[in-house]
């Protein structure tokens, strides 16, 4: 069992590795680049910095040591720990989160098999799985939410395993891997929350049910709790550990836009949607999987209802949904007795689509949303050694405050909009404060230089231009009366 179990891993591995290849050398590009960006900062920082995972540390630190809240670095901490023995590239990135969403994919297959499944089902929706575009992209990506996806995966394995064997070491696994994937992202805890279905209800499960929940729930708590006292010590608030309101207009498009463009497009694809909608007279009510997949959908919508300003624009947050539509397409096919090889066609026209809507948009052509002189690697470099010896940078015009600091691996300040930087203020303009505050080198785009309010900027000097970008030095200002 133990050798087959590693030839399916395996298996899953050479599958995401060969439909990824092609694209496995970019750097952090396409939607959500800014996330990307934080996240291997945070991880560049843990190796080059300081390896203590309870001070996380971000670029954009202006003229603070960086440190922030955040959720639990699990991910990062781990690449930073990989990268001191291999070096940190943007390879080695890719590559683990290959090997963890993999991992991800193990996981469910063995879930798969101990419900209803037998091994062709369990494989075939591992791959389904992976043949969600917002997974497929999201894959090999620098993002947190693969790592909270795959332990909760495991943990909802485990604790199934505890539920119907009555294994201590099981629930005790599951129960650490369940405080895991809340750390990282807590709406991933619905994934083992499902598995209290196979709850034997007597005073002894209940117990343990006990414990394990106040385990978790007390560990997530403190944490994010803590997190939020470390983005106010420096008052780096980066990560959205806070619920902002938004308007009820903005709540209904919201909504329209995950169901009617999201949802097919992105968190399911047009071929499985199509096979969902299909399926969905073959439903059947009251069996144990169909409560499981009842308890994870309402929980993720209690979830969305209180994140619902984050589902706008963040879609990746769904991940913790799409293992449940994966369950219930499997569900309804096997209860259709429809023919086996129609579900592996679905799967691979799923693959098709989402070939077709991730590649051009997000990794064509060498990556979207980063300038040229990132993708280049020459370039890239004669930027980063340009800035090496800025004792505190500013760098702009990047509205996301961590994509040009990733790429020259610098550290400080960063702006939007120059001209608001050099208004005069009751005292002193927020440029001149900064170049009190050590700001010594600046990264900018050519428009900015040639501005009126930047050629009237003294003490400064070019150093070198590399493409559209421009690299000056500044004097500090000794003093402001």
């Amino acid at each position: 069992m133990r050798f087959k179990g590693l030839k399916v891993f395996l298996f899953f591995a050479l599958v995401n590795g060969l439909l990824h290849a092609y694209f496995i050398n970019l750097p952090p590009c396409g939607s959500h680049v800014w996330r990307q960006c934080n996240t291997l900062a945070m991880s560049r920082n843990f190796a080059t910095e300081s390896m203590d995972i309870m001070h996380p540390r971000i670029d954009r630190r202006n003229n603070s040591n960086g440190i922030t809240g955040a959720h639990f670095p699990a991910y990062e901490w781990t690449l930073a720990l990989i990268s001191k023995a291999f070096g940190f590239t943007d390879l080695l990135a890719r590559v683990f989160s290959l090997l963890v969403f993999t991992l991800g994919m193990f996981a469910f297959y063995l879930f798969l098999k101990q419900v209803e499944f037998d091994d062709r089902y369990a494989v075939i929706g591992s791959l389904i799985l992976l043949s969600i575009p917002q997974n497929y992209y999201d894959s090999m990506n620098a993002m947190p939410d693969i790592m909270a996806l795959t332990a909760s995966l495991f943990s909802l394995y485990f604790l199934t395993h505890h539920f119907k064997n009555g294994s201590i070491i099981h629930f005790v696994i599951g129960v650490l891997l369940a405080v895991v994937c809340g750390l990282i992202k807590f709406q991933f805890l619905i994934l083992p929350l499902s598995s209290i279905v196979y709850l034997r209800y007597n005073k002894k499960e209940i117990i343990f049910l006990t414990i394990g929940a106040l385990i978790v729930s007390l560990t997530v708590v403190f944490w994010y709790l803590y997190a939020i006292e470390l983005s106010n010590s420096n008052n780096l608030k980066e990560f959205g550990l806070w619920i902002k309101p938004i308007s009820l207009s903005n709540k209904l498009k919201t909504v329209q836009g995950n169901l009617v463009s999201d949802l097919p497009e992105l968190l399911m694809g047009w071929p499985l949607f199509v096979l969902f909608l299909a399926l969905l007279r073959f439903i059947r009510p009251f069996t144990k999987l169909g409560f499981q997949i009842l308890i994870g959908i309402v929980g993720f919508v209690v979830f969305y209802t209180v994140a619902i300003e984050r589902m706008q624009h963040h879609s990746y947050y769904f991940m913790a949904l799409l293992p449940f539509l994966v369950l219930m397409v499997l569900n309804l096919f096997l209860k259709s007795n429809i023919n086996f090889r129609f579900l592996l066609l679905f799967c691979c026209l799923n693959f098709i689509w989402s070939f077709a809507r991730i590649i051009p948009s997000r990794w064509a052509n060498g990556g979207k949303g980063i300038p040229e002189e990132f993708k280049n690697t020459e370039q890239r470099n004669k930027l980063t050694k340009a800035m090496k010896s800025a004792k505190i940078s500013l760098v702009g015009p990047d509205v996301s405050g961590c994509i040009f600091f990733y790429f020259i691996n610098a550290k400080g300040y960063s702006f939007d909009n120059f001209d608001e930087l050099i208004e005069k203020r009751e005292y002193i303009s927020q440029f001149d404060e900064m170049r009190l505050n050590g700001v010594d080198r600046l990264l900018i785009d050519r428009t900015i230089s040639n501005s009126e309010h930047f050629k009237s900027i003294q003490g400064k000097r070019l150093i070198d231009r590399v493409g559209n970008f421009e690299i000056w030095t500044v004097s500090n200002l000794k003093a402001v009366e």
